[in-house]
């Protein structure tokens, strides 16, 4: 199965719990011809929330760890092959965020989205950060939240708190 690539999951927002199993089936499941798994959409940065609405945690981890697999950001240049060389990028670096997850287009990973814990005497919650890894890196900051339909376009509200859209694909 290493040249396999599945293109229906959901993105689940694991890491809001801190954690991201690793089970050998969705090692199985969910690779790219890389060998690096890539979140499937539709999904949003809320999914895990919405679907411990009416599943068990055990189920949602599992369908989070296949749909959503997120690259702790201190065990990443560990798992990944090549494409984890942006890292290494003083940009990337300086973020100092949580974990990433890697958007494919095709057969090349060519976006990632970094997840940042941000924790004040409010509140908890994460800040998203949109990087384009080819053919140049960009990044931009996407808020605390976002979704990915099925066509591959992310919605994300700006600073000033205007909807934006990009298509991914």
């Amino acid at each position: 199965m290493k040249n396999t690539s599945v293109s229906l999951t959901l993105l689940v927002v694991l890491s809001v719990l801190g954690c991201s199993s690793n089970t050998i089936a969705a090692k199985d499941i969910n690779k790219t011809e890389e060998n690096v798994r890539v979140i499937k959409y539709p999904i949003s940065s809320n999914f895990y929330s919405e679907c411990r609405e009416n599943k068990s945690e055990k189920e949602c981890r599992k369908i989070s760890d296949i749909k959503d697999y997120s690259y702790q950001s201190m065990k990443i240049l560990k798992e990944l092959p090549v494409e984890g060389r942006f890292l290494l990028d003083s940009k990337i670096k300086d973020l100092n965020v949580d974990n990433f997850r890697f958007i494919s287009k095709g057969n090349d990973i060519v976006y990632s989205i970094a997840e940042k814990y941000v924790d004040t005497d409010e509140e908890a919650k994460s800040e998203f950060y949109l990087i384009k890894i080819k053919p140049k890196l960009e990044m931009e900051k996407i808020g605390d939240y976002y979704s990915i339909d099925s066509l591959g376009v992310i919605k994300y509200k700006d600073e000033n708190g205007k909807l934006l859209k990009r298509n991914l694909k």
